[in-house]
């Protein structure tokens, strides 16, 4: 649990909390790896590579998930991220395949069944 900031706003005190799950280890090879709003996934592909399916029910604007190249190797074996669901996309696809080594990759629900996405490295 985070705070991220606290302001007083006509004698109200507001404190605006963001609370960010730890990071959880998703290197399985050979099979779909499901995951929830708000997961944060440091993704080893030194054994081969990853797929993992995006949450598809419950969703509301905003939920975030987010994936870290753990072992530097995406550009070798990448992992692919699937929207888990035809009516979902991911930008304007179905999937979105990390192939670059040694990036992030943050993809934000938008509502309307979008993911968008943001990448650095």
């Amino acid at each position: 649990l985070t705070v991220i900031t606290n302001k007083s706003l006509a004698n109200n005190s507001v404190t605006y909390v963001k609370v960010q799950r730890p990071w959880k280890d998703v290197s399985t090879t050979g099979s779909e790896t499901s995951i929830s709003a708000g997961d944060r996934c440091l993704v080893g592909t030194a054994n081969g590579t990853v797929t993992i399916s995006l949450p598809v029910s419950g969703l509301v604007m905003g939920d975030e998930v987010e994936f870290a190249d753990k072992d530097g190797t995406w550009s070798g074996n990448n992992c692919t991220i699937k929207s888990g669901t035809n009516a979902n996309k991911i930008d304007t696809a179905n999937t979105f395949v990390l192939n670059v080594s040694n990036t992030s990759v943050r993809m934000i629900y938008t509502g309307s069944n979008v993911w968008r996405t943001q990448a650095w490295s």
